[in-house]
């Protein structure tokens, strides 16, 4: 097994992830950074958080990130407390008011991602959140170590700041892979640019993974002329969905992009809520952005930018087996569709700035 092997691993079952991640954290020497959009208040969520106020009060750093909205179940836990009164530092991003209520767009930007440090020598970057309906989902998680675990030490700034950060911060690269962090204060250099940037360039194929499938227009456009240039697409998305009104909008986006060729396949093993895209043979990317409006224009997001060929290479293989589990949609799927979905999703597209 070559070095590389041995500091990169995947997790595909968010459950498998939790367990790796508990192990780590349990080991924990000096220091453990959780940043999450969801930490529920159920057992899985409990588990951590105690495992967390067990590590403080041996005197290790914690630091605990979470969403406001994501995360809003535990805002009032004992456990947060217990945490912060044994030296722990507990963040919730972007807090909503009752004046936040009645001004829906205050609410954004939320902090989407999902990034784990340990000791600074383990990193787990990906789309995978901590709620225990979510253990048997399928979603992508990689663990880095060695020296791949610095990546995304210089990304990371705790502040309670309701802007996380005004400006796009990158990593080094190390071995092929960067992690990027992007936010709303700087489109011009967000993870979205990178991303069209590599479809737009495109010359084999495209493979997307997305839970939400809801493309701004220089998405779908991206899409469109890079199929009318022969390139392959194939987008993935999830048959069983944990947002009903989203998954019937994100229908109501694929008949045109049928239409011109490209190929649709919904995953039937359960929810995929994995994030991440293939280009040719040399860059992909994962993380916790998902193919939507939120995650591309209004949310912090974390990903893994990967220009490393057999890593790549992985990623797609991830892909074509889960291909196994999918089903092809047929370019008149959406005719067959009830009624009370084709209206709900056209309706939907009112407001896909706020899915």
């Amino acid at each position: 097994m070559n070095k590389l092997s041995e500091e990169i691993s995947f997790y595909t079952l968010t459950s498998d992830f939790w367990d790796s991640l508990y192990k780590d954290c349990k080991k924990a020497r000096t220091s453990i950074v959780f940043e999450q959009y969801i930490l529920e208040n159920d057992a899985t969520g409990k588990m951590f958080l105690e495992l967390l106020l067990e590590k403080a009060r041996e005197g290790i750093k914690v630091t605990l990130i979470l969403d406001k909205i994501g995360s809003r179940s535990v805002y009032n836990s004992p456990l947060i407390q217990d945490i912060r009164a044994k030296g722990g530092h507990v963040e919730f991003y972007n807090n909503i008011t009752w004046f936040n209520l009645i001004l829906p767009w205050t609410w954004l930007p939320r902090n989407h991602t999902k990034l784990f440090l340990i000791d600074e020598e383990v990193t787990y970057i990906g789309g995978a959140c901590i709620a225990e309906k979510m253990g048997d989902w399928h979603d992508i998680v990689v663990r880095l170590t060695g020296q791949l675990a610095g990546l995304a030490d210089e990304t990371f700034i705790p502040t309670c700041k309701r802007s996380f950060t005004t400006k796009r911060k990158k990593g080094d690269q190390i071995q092929g892979l960067q992690y990027a962090v992007s936010s709303p204060h700087l489109p011009s250099g967000s993870t979205f640019k990178d991303l069209l940037k590599e479809i737009k360039s495109a010359k084999e194929r495209i493979l997307l993974v997305t839970p939400y499938f809801l493309p701004p227009k220089r998405l779908k456009w991206a899409l469109l002329k890079a199929k009318k240039r022969g390139v392959e697409i194939k987008i993935m998305i999830t048959e069983e969905s944990d947002a009903p009104i989203v998954q019937n909008v994100s229908l109501s986006y694929l008949p045109r992009l049928l239409q011109k060729g490209i190929r649709v396949f919904c995953y039937n093993a359960g929810i995929c809520h994995a994030k991440y895209a293939v280009i040719d043979d040399n860059w992909a990317m994962l993380g916790s952005s998902n193919l939507d409006y939120l995650s591309l224009l209004h949310n912090k997001e974390g990903n893994l930018i990967i220009e490393n060929k057999k890593i790549v290479k992985k990623l797609e293989e991830v892909f074509y087996q889960n291909l196994k589990n999918s089903r092809e949609l047929e370019k008149a799927f959406w005719e067959d569709l009830p009624l009370k979905t084709k209206t709900s999703g056209y309706l939907g597209r009112l407001f896909k700035k706020m899915m």
